[in-house]
């Protein structure tokens, strides 16, 4: 049950936050540790509601009336993604019911935005390990979590990175109701499934407009984003500079987080397989200089990788290194198969270490703990 209703002066800008707090059904909004980043986006949350629960508004009070409690712990880079995709979930559910869309929208922009400033690899780590959710929660997640990094990377402004990362979150909003189902189907799909595929990006526009959608780089970003290079893309044919740039960046993020990501009818392929692939197979329809920002990103080995090492261990990628085809992993299986009780870390541009194959999360049998890889930036709760 949700109590005190919070208000502007009781919330500081650039600190972390003192308490969850909710919407007015109960919904879990933001997490205790927060960051708000701006007036505005606080001016935005405070108009929708923000509550305390009863025992937080208890101890809210009670804090009033004794010395200032201490500040609380931020939350990791693993814990705002978990947040971002809980949040997602009910839009998808039932858009009707939800109040102030884009608001909604922002807001889970924004704990993408704060996971990536946080800690980028755990963020991209979660790509490749966390493949156990909805492929409708996960893939716009995923998707916004790598457009917000390009985003970054090209040193756009700050609120166009926001945007940026909020369009690739509704890249696909006329299917949401329907892309688990598509992701269940095997072999060709059907002139009907074709269609709708073909009209989504117009039809996605059309439906943020009525959700209450009014910025035109957002608009523009989905109605763009399977427009190419070469004018091979659809609705409109459009080509080069006819392309909103921030739509190529979700384009090229949307296909590299499809192929990387557990599908019902095929296996799951390797990030360095899926880079080669985007850049020489259909550099024609790519902007090239998007693509050499996702390879920075990326690399061969992103972090989540599983590898295994020429010594037979298994290990998982934690961090690049200097050397593009040897970053730093912690080994989790020995070379015999047991499972190590410490992970530990293996410098795999030595010798010794080398990877000699990649593992796709589909094809192993053993649990990953990203917190026993990452520490406190994967830490829960």
């Amino acid at each position: 049950m949700t109590s005190h209703r919070v208000i502007a002066s009781e919330i500081r800008v650039g600190h972390p936050l003192p308490w969850n707090v909710f919407d007015a059904n109960g919904l879990l909004l933001l997490r205790r540790g927060y960051v708000i980043d701006t007036p505005k986006a606080l001016e935005r949350l405070v108009e929708d509601g923000l509550y305390l629960s009863e025992l937080d508004s208890s101890q809210y009070k009670d804090s009033q009336q004794s010395a200032k409690p201490p500040a609380p712990e931020k939350p990791s880079a693993l814990q705002l993604l978990l947040d971002a995709r809980r949040l997602f979930g009910q839009p998808i559910q039932d858009l009707n019911t939800v109040r102030d869309f884009p608001a909604r929208v922002r807001r889970i922009a924004q704990l993408v935005n704060q996971a990536c400033e946080t800690n980028a690899d755990v963020a991209v780590a979660t790509i490749l390990l966390l493949q156990d959710h909805s492929y409708t929660v996960r893939h716009h997640i995923n998707t916004s979590i790598i457009a917000n990094l390009i985003s970054r990377s090209t040193a756009l402004p700050d609120d166009e990175v926001l945007v940026i990362t909020a369009a690739a979150l509704t890249m696909n909003v006329s299917m949401y109701e329907v892309q688990d189902k598509l992701n269940e189907v095997k072999g060709p799909l059907n002139d009907k499934l074709k269609s709708l595929i073909a009209a989504h990006p117009e039809q996605s526009q059309q439906r943020l407009r009525k959700l209450g959608v009014e910025n035109r780089l957002w608009l523009r970003c989905v109605e763009h984003h399977h427009e190419c290079e070469n004018g091979a893309g659809y609705p409109k044919g459009l080509t080069g500079d006819q392309i909103e740039q921030g739509a190529k960046i979700v384009s090229l993020a949307d296909r590299y987080c499809a192929q990387v990501s557990v599908r019902n009818y095929r296996s799951t392929r390797a990030p360095g397989n899926v880079l080669k692939d985007i850049y020489l197979e259909k550099g024609e329809e790519i902007d090239a200089t998007v693509a050499a920002h996702l390879i920075r990103i990326v690399s061969i080995y992103p972090p989540g990788t599983i590898v295994r090492l020429r010594n037979g261990e298994i290990a998982v990628v934690v961090e690049p290194s200097g050397d593009p085809d040897g970053p730093n992993a912690y080994a989790v299986l020995g070379a015999s198969g047991a499972a190590m009780a410490v992970p530990t870390l293996r410098r795999t541009s030595r010798d010794d270490y080398r990877i000699i194959d990649v593992l796709t999360i589909d094809k192993v049998d053993f649990p990953i703990q990203m917190s026993r890889l990452w520490g406190n930036a994967a830490k829960l709760g």
